[in-house]
This record gives C-alpha cells, structure tokens and sequence, in this order.
C-alpha cells in the first residue's frame, strides 16, 4: 500500500490508526426543502470532511470559505458535465507524494485563523491503495473573469501541468492515518 503526505489544519481530527471513510449520509443533514434528496442523488457514498465543509457546512466560518466552497462547487460541476469518470473532490481526500510537496502546499497556501494569524498545521503519512487522481492543484482558482475560472478547471480535470505546479492526489477512501510526521499547528 502506497505512503502519501496529508496536511491536516483540523487540530485533534486525525489519530493514527484510524480510517477515513465517505461518511456524513442523508441522516446528517437537516432537511430545508428536498435538500437531503438532492445530496443523496448525487452523493449516495456520502462525502468525506473535505465534502461536507465546502458542500454540506452551513456555519461556514474564516476567511474566504465561500469563495473557497464557490470554487469547489464549480470544480464539482465541470467534473460531472466532462469528467464524470473523475473521482469527486467531496469524495476524496487530499495528500502529496512527498514531505516537501506537503511542506510546499503549507508555504504556498497559508490559512488564517479568524484573529488574522497564520496556522500552517500538521504533516500526517497515510496509506491507500491508489491514486484515484493527480492534479496541479495551482489550476483551483478564478482568474479575472468565470471564464477563467472554468478554463482552468477543465485544466486541472485533464492533468495539465503549469508553470509553477504542485500536484495533490485524491485519494478514494478508505485512508489508513499512520503517523504524524510533522507538528506544524503552531502560530507564526
């Protein structure tokens, strides 16, 4: 079974031996409308955290979390209009094949706490069996116009490579958490 780096800016989620699963199913949702249909239709897995903060979270806190989840969503929605074959980014989770990609994707994009701080978070090793995808996740943002925003996503669904890339995996659970490899969870 492969080894892959994840970062993890959750504190206290991740223990080693546990296992990630596609998990927060229709009885998770408090129905508005026919919302718990229309999540069950398209995700009757369920979603991993990943999933459940950009698609199903209504306390949606921090900085920039809705654009952050607007370009999910639309991540979401280029991948079933001409990618279906992709696994979804609400049913995976995230990692890098190596230590200094995870080291990377820390510098390159730094998460603030509500008090403006910068929290970098923690390096875990986990095993899957395989790479469900690879993409260079530099691809995941607007540009100037929408149009940008999707060119770039149909980039990132075809395994384009840019000029300063660092690729992520989406791995399809179940994920085995090993180790913490890495303490990073400290303010700077």
């Amino acid at each position: 079974m492969p080894d892959f780096y994840h970062v993890d800016r959750v504190t206290e989620r991740l223990k080693p031996g546990q296992i990630i699963e596609c998990i927060f199913a229709k009885s998770a949702i408090k129905d508005k409308t026919n919302r718990a249909e229309i999540y069950t239709s398209m995700f009757p897995d369920g979603v991993t955290y990943h999933g459940w903060n950009y698609f199903l979270n209504d306390k949606r806190e921090g900085p920039d979390q809705d654009l952050l989840g607007m370009i999910e969503v639309l991540a979401e929605f280029i991948r079933r209009s001409y990618y279906p074959e992709k696994i979804s980014r609400f049913q995976s989770f995230f990692a890098c094949k190596t230590i200094q990609d995870a080291e990377r994707f820390i510098s390159r994009y730094p998460v603030k706490t509500l008090e403006g701080d910068i929290y970098r978070g923690d390096i875990w090793l986990v095993r899957c069996d395989k790479v469900s995808f690879e993409g260079d996740m530099t691809f995941l943002g607007l540009g100037d116009c929408w149009l940008d925003a999707i060119t770039k996503l149909h980039l990132y669904w075809t395994g384009k490579i840019g000029e300063n890339p660092l690729i992520e995996v989406l791995l399809k659970p179940p994920i085995i958490i090993v180790e913490k490899v890495k303490s990073l969870h400290n303010y700077t």
